[in-house]
């Protein structure tokens, strides 16, 4: 690395001194050697001149052509200024950690601050957005626990606007229906429960512990911590990606159920189903869609996201079934609309031919969408985990190796009286 030393004692001084490096390296960008790896070193009293309003923006042009910047022997308001500066100028996110007091301004000016609470007093800390320990901790700190909580809020916001979206729309392409007149297509406390019961617990669960790549594999392969600046699980695309998924999903809950019970079609008992027991069918499926979506977008399962998971589906079914019978006790004056409901669709082979069709027609376009992006444009944390799968093969392999070869050499000891040698010699055939 090329070092560029700034010493000077005047405003004058340090302007020429900034210039003539800029000039100076970004003529040797034009060459085929290129500009090599540089570093900055600025004292605290150049830096008094590099700050003031006509200098600073060159001091900033000519640091980001370095590849780390030192400024040494200066005080809590130019370490707070030169937070500023990069933070107010460029279209970057700032970090600043400190471990005493002289550093809470620079901490306060940052994006994020960290404080180390050591010898020098608990005062960073206290001013931190994050305290550790020690400065080593800054690594897992950014790499796995600021990586995976990225990822995991990124995921939580979208899938919250998705599942609402899926909900919601399909009351819309209703309306297009009844002629605008405003009548609800679902029973008005089993819609109210939608994300308090059915849709809560899975997302909060996968918020608090989804992970794509083990912690290890991040230590190893740390360019996998660009998946942050470059904000790839959380930008317009994405996000109008996950919106057109929903509106998608919402036409299909609502338009297969409507077309296959479209000649208001008889139960056993003879009865035609009614509006809300159609709404109980579309029902049904955004609640199964949604909890499958979500099971497809986590990546590392545990038994409490199949809890979460599939408790939530379960939970709403039991829900259909006494909710379902309400109505009949005397001192209740709620669920008249979906009395029975349940019943009745529980023994019409077409509510599982719908069930089973939306969830078909949803989620192939998701899971055909994974394969075809992991196989042709696969990102780097894609990469990641098929060596992670690589790897837990060769260990598995390496176990039964080993296993094979401890029972090779079990065996029984023997004494040296007449005729156990040839019980050995049968006992070694039988192994061999």
């Amino acid at each position: 690395m090329e070092l560029i030393v700034i010493n000077e004692d005047t405003p004058k001084g340090t302007l020429e001194e900034i210039n003539n490096n800029i000039d100076k390296y970004q003529a040797m960008a034009n060459t085929e050697a290129g500009v090599p790896p540089l570093g900055l070193v600025i004292d605290g009293e150049t830096l008094n001149h590099a700050l003031t309003a006509n200098i600073k923006l060159r001091l900033l042009q000519l640091g980001t052509m370095c590849k780390s910047v030192i400024c040494c022997r200066v005080s809590p308001l130019q370490k707070s200024l030169v937070v500023k500066l990069v933070r107010e100028n460029l279209n970057a996110i700032t970090l600043a950690i400190g471990d005493g007091a002289n550093d809470v301004s620079m901490i306060l000016s940052a994006h994020v601050g960290i404080g180390i609470s050591g010898e020098e007093g608990l005062q960073a800390a206290r001013s931190s957005d994050y305290a550790i320990a020690q400065f080593r901790f800054l690594l897992p700190l950014l790499l796995v626990h600021g990586r995976n909580s990225y990822r995991r809020i990124s995921k939580l916001i979208q899938y919250c606007f998705y599942k609402n979206i899926v909900l919601y729309l399909t009351q819309f392409w209703f309306t297009v229906l009844n002629g605008w007149s405003g009548q609800t297509y679902y029973e008005r406390l089993t819609l109210t429960t939608y994300n308090v019961l059915w849709t809560f617990f899975p997302v909060i669960i996968m918020g608090i512990l989804d992970k794509d790549v083990a912690d290890d594999m991040v230590y190893e392969h740390p360019q996998l911590y660009q998946t942050g600046p470059q904000k790839y699980h959380f930008n317009l695309r994405v996000f109008w990606g996950w919106v057109g998924n929903g509106l998608f999903h919402s036409l299909i809950i609502f338009g297969i159920p409507a077309l296959i019970f479209r000649h208001s079609n008889t139960f056993f008992s003879g009865q035609c189903i009614d509006l809300f027991t159609l709404g109980v069918v579309s029902y049904t499926c955004v609640v199964i869609i949604v909890n499958l979506k979500l099971g497809l977008e986590t990546r590392y399962w545990t038994w409490i996201n199949h809890l979460a998971v599939w408790g939530s589906i379960l939970i709403y079914i039991i829900w259909l079934i006494v909710f379902g019978v309400f109505f009949s006790v005397p001192t209740v004056d709620v669920g008249s609309d979906i009395y029975f409901s349940i019943f009745h669709l529980a023994l019409t082979p077409l509510f599982y031919l719908s069930v089973i069709l939306v969830a078909l027609l949803c989620l192939w376009r998701d899971i055909s969408w994974k394969f075809v992006y992991r196989t042709n444009l696969p990102k780097s944390y894609h990469i990641v985990q098929e060596m992670m799968k690589e790897k837990k093969k060769e260990e598995s392999k390496a176990t039964v190796a080993f296993s094979a070869e401890r029972r090779r050499y079990l065996g029984y000891s023997f004494s040296q009286e007449e005729g156990e040698a040839e019980v050995a010699k049968r006992y070694s055939s039988r192994m061999s």
